[in-house]
């Protein structure tokens, strides 16, 4: 008898920093892949601690070729952490460089400390990455940083 090898699912990823934002934030933004893999920060949980906890799970998902379809990380909105966070989003974005999207979501009135992220994130995005921004109508923003169309797999 023959084994056959299973062809990966894409697999969106949400990373979610606050769970009390949960609802508001899939309403902004819902998933579109096969598969989902929420990563949600624990009540009490750092973000420092919260960060590792994600580089490691998202590494592990990336072990595989065109596995990970996009990577959204729902900001909070609170304006602690900025260092840590921006470390996290800075090692995301090479991890997942010309494999697929990488999105910041967060409420409208943090607009101005996405801009910030997207920009320190900026230098380790592949050269032609479209940047991206829009309003959701439930009043999050929504930044997107995708591979330029030649080199991306099907993204929603």
């Amino acid at each position: 008898m023959r084994r056959l090898t299973p062809v990966p699912s894409q697999v969106e990823v949400l990373l979610l920093e606050s769970p009390e934002a949960f609802q508001a934030a899939l309403l902004a933004r819902p998933p579109h892949a096969e598969e989902s893999h929420l990563i949600a920060r624990n009540r009490g949980e750092s973000v420092r601690r919260f960060a590792m906890r994600v580089l490691h799970r998202v590494r592990r998902l990336l072990r595989v070729p065109g596995h990970v379809l996009s990577i959204s990380y729902l900001f909070s909105g609170d304006p602690s952490e900025t260092k840590v966070r921006s470390r996290l989003l800075r090692a995301l974005s090479a991890a997942q460089a010309r494999r697929g999207a990488l999105r910041l979501i967060g409420p409208q009135q943090a607009t101005g400390r996405l801009f910030d992220y997207m920009d320190a994130m900026s230098p380790r995005l592949p050269v032609g990455t479209r940047l991206e921004a829009k309003l959701s109508p439930t009043g999050w923003t929504i930044m997107s940083a995708r591979p330029r169309p030649e080199d991306k797999i099907a993204l929603p």
